[in-house]
């Protein structure tokens, strides 16, 4: 006879579930009209937010939280028939309780569903040409190494565990419940602040705190088209409003905040130095887990990874002891513009504390169409000897020997600077 769910099994899920799932946020829409700023009384739950982008985590740690208190996970973990939301939350599940998590798709599924399933660690079964094919498989593999069989939602702990999502929407409405923090009461460092209207930051509607350090905030509406998608000339246009977001970014006052690398709310940074910060990279954190095995498992293996680093390690000494803020994060859309130059600057995330030369490389490395519109860009003479004119030849401190490129095509950002200030290519390296 089929499980009729109440209300108590919600809340033991609740209670199961504690602290390994993000508490919902939940944000008021702005519902007003002809640039009316009047609230309306819809509210949106950022559950989008949540470990592997979906409420169908709390499910899936429901599901198997509770069986492991029952006695009842076996040897073999679990398995699903699921390339979507429910086959992520499962292995991700899996992998907190350490549990091996098998996942059936077809052989028609898309690679990035496989490679985001392998990312959390869950062994990928492809089985024939359908989604009926790949059930009707992973049902046989329940049957015979007795794996405990998972699904979307037809299971009561499943959807008990889902249920918990209402109970703290409501929770969160509940009149006299603290609300998400305005833009008028979030807490220091308040960047965007600073950064508008120079740097075409968009203001921001609703800041919240999510779990374990995480923030999050919705925009005002920015209209423009993504820079990715301009074509060389209109880059050329556009370039100058750029790089000046990014020097009103450099200059916003840091005063009460800490260290180097990615920032948190509370304005600290977990790195002592800024070469610290970029050879962080090398090491893998909770918030992108599991990448050094998946390089090893896919044959392309660590040594990429390592050589890179290593030549990063050499050049550390010739960077600059520069602390300013920096976006860390221009591509995938995050920046608009419009006829008259950028429009916005968006999805501060990855924003770091170092030097802000950091941007420019990216731009100049990812965008083929930026280094096209820079060629038009007019920069300044170089001597035979690579110092401008008139102009003490720069010292590194170290080895190096600083020459200006004398292309404008080919800039070097991320060269060390003199005494004077003046960067310049190292034409040696290491340092």
């Amino acid at each position: 006879m089929p499980h009729a769910l109440t209300h108590d099994d919600v809340q033991a899920a609740a209670e199961r579930i504690a602290g390994q799932v993000r508490p919902v946020a939940v944000a008021p829409l702005d519902l007003g009209v002809s640039g009316t700023t009047s609230p309306g009384r819809v509210h949106a739950a950022l559950e989008f937010a949540q470990f592997t982008g979906s409420f169908k985590a709390r499910g899936a740690a429901n599901f198997i939280a509770a069986h492991r208190e029952a006695g009842t996970l076996p040897e073999a973990g679990v398995t699903i028939a699921s390339g979507g939301n429910a086959g992520l939350a499962c292995a991700w599940a899996a992998r907190a309780h350490g549990v091996r998590a098998t996942v059936f798709l077809p052989a028609t599924a898309p690679a990035v569903k496989v490679e985001r399933l392998r990312r959390y660690g869950a062994e990928v079964r492809l089985t024939g040409s359908e989604y009926a094919e790949a059930l009707a498989a992973c049902e046989t593999y329940a049957a015979e190494s007795g794996a405990l069989a998972s699904h979307a939602y037809d299971h009561p702990f499943i959807a008990a565990g889902a249920g918990t999502l209402v109970d703290e929407i409501r929770a969160q409405l509940r009149p006299g419940h603290p609300q998400p923090l305005t833009s008028e009461q979030a807490t220091p460092p308040d960047h965007s602040r600073s950064l508008a209207p120079a740097s075409s930051a968009p203001s921001t509607a609703t800041a919240l705190d999510g779990a374990e350090g995480w923030a999050y905030a919705v925009s005002g509406r920015v209209r423009g088209t993504a820079l990715d998608d301009l074509s060389g000339e209109a880059v050329a246009r556009t370039l100058p409003s750029l790089l000046r977001a990014l020097d009103a970014a450099a200059r916003v006052d840091l005063a009460g905040t800490s260290g180097y690398g990615i920032w948190t709310p509370d304005g600290r940074a977990p790195h002592a130095s800024w070469p610290e910060a970029l050879l962080a990279i090398g090491t893998e954190t909770p918030r992108v887990p599991g990448w050094r095995a998946a390089l090893v498992d896919s044959g392309i293996g660590l040594g990429p990874v390592e050589a890179g680093l290593s030549a990063l390690a050499a050049l550390t000494p010739c960077l600059p002891d520069a602390r300013r803020l920096i976006h860390g994060d221009l591509l995938s859309r995050n920046v608009l513009a419009g006829e008259a130059g950028i429009t916005g600057v968006l999805d501060w995330g990855n924003a770091l504390y170092g030097d802000p030369l950091y941007d420019a490389a990216w731009l100049l490395h990812w965008w083929p169409g930026i280094r096209a519109g820079a060629r038009g860009i007019s920069t300044r003479p170089c001597s035979p000897t690579g110092v401008p004119p008139g102009r003490p030849r720069p010292t590194c401190g170290n080895a190096c020997t600083p020459t200006c490129s004398t292309s404008p095509s080919t800039p070097s950002p991320t060269a060390p600077p003199g005494a004077d200030g003046t960067r310049c290519a190292p034409t040696s390296a290491p340092c």
